[in-house]
């Protein structure tokens, strides 16, 4: 079995610039760590035909971990192997959704507003641009809790926390 040289890309789903820590296992064990920032390319020399685990991993809590197997040497600078960080479902909908959804349905136990609710089905089709993604219907079921008056119930399908308030 002889060597040969293995590209890899770095990435995260979102392309932001993030620090990553890289390792390469063979049978268990760490053959190579890199603590890098993405995104980010580079060339492993690997021994052909060998099996091999990579992970990317990074402190930052809104993005998963990724694991790769492969056998060496799958990618070339033009077919890379990439491993790309993806977001968490969990932190999309904390982040830029609970600030734009839960806005949006703030006053709806104070002042019911039907017309809202039609608003929120229209984005979760995509037929409608609020400024924020609607992306599960649990956030439509929670806002009629709202709408009929259950705030905890509301607060249990959305990332909002009226009831706390």
């Amino acid at each position: 079995m002889g060597e040969c040289e293995q590209y890899f890309r770095l990435a995260t789903e979102d392309e932001k610039e993030v620090s990553v820590t890289f390792r390469l296992y063979h049978n268990d064990d760490v053959v190579k760590e890199i603590s890098t920032q993405t995104p980010k390319g580079f060339y492993l020399l690997l021994t052909e035909g060998e099996n091999y685990r990579a992970v990317l991993e990074t402190s930052e809590t809104e993005y998963g971990k990724v694991e790769q197997a492969f056998t060496a040497c799958v990618g070339n600078i033009d077919n890379p192997l990439s491993l790309v960080l993806p977001l968490k479902q969990d932190e999309k909908t904390i982040g830029k959704v609970h600030t734009g959804f839960c806005s949006f349905v703030q006053d709806l136990p104070s002042e019911p507003n039907s017309e809202k609710l039609k608003d929120l089905i229209l984005a979760f089709c995509g037929v409608k641009d609020l400024g924020f993604d609607v992306p599960t219907k649990d956030y439509i079921k929670g806002a009629v809790e709202y709408y009929k008056g259950n705030v905890d119930k509301g607060d249990e399908l959305t990332p909002c926390a009226f009831g706390d308030s």
